[in-house]
């Protein structure tokens, strides 16, 4: 992994700040996301939060829609991978996110995209070693740490 993180150190790159935790958010080509994926957990999606998220404010303004949601993407990590579903949907954009805490730094995959006009994100955990991966096949659920 470390050799891809390399690569896309010319990336585009966004930071953020929350409570002491800094998130680096780079975005990939699509060779990148392929090799990156290979060592990897997939981790389950929470639907109830996508519903919760979709009923609890649906007139909140503050609220993107997906085409707002899709020309902010644009705006901030340059056009759409070609890695879409065109059955289903317009766009993705594969994510490197790096979470750097006090205990040390995390890095994750995310795919954002949207699927028959909803929009969705896969999560990936990503691992230097491929030994620290069992089964990148079955989704895991998520856990707090």
């Amino acid at each position: 992994m470390k050799q891809v993180v390399r690569q896309i150190r010319e990336r585009i790159k966004v930071e953020l700040e929350l409570n002491n935790i800094k998130f680096e958010l780079w975005r990939l080509d699509d060779a990148e996301c392929r090799l990156l994926k290979v060592n990897s957990i997939d981790i389950k999606h929470n639907f109830t939060l996508y519903q919760e998220l979709y009923f609890s404010e649906t007139d909140n303004k503050a609220n993107l829609n997906l085409a707002q949601l899709f020309i902010t993407l644009t705006r901030l990590f340059g056009n759409s991978s070609n890695l879409f579903d065109s059955d289903k949907g317009s766009f993705i954009f594969p994510l490197l996110l790096i979470v750097k805490k006090s205990t040390g730094n995390f890095f994750y995959l995310i795919q954002i995209f949207d699927s028959r006009g909803w929009f969705e994100y896969n999560t990936y955990k990503l691992f230097e070693n491929e030994a620290d991966t069992y089964n990148n096949q079955m989704p895991v659920q998520a856990f707090e740490s």
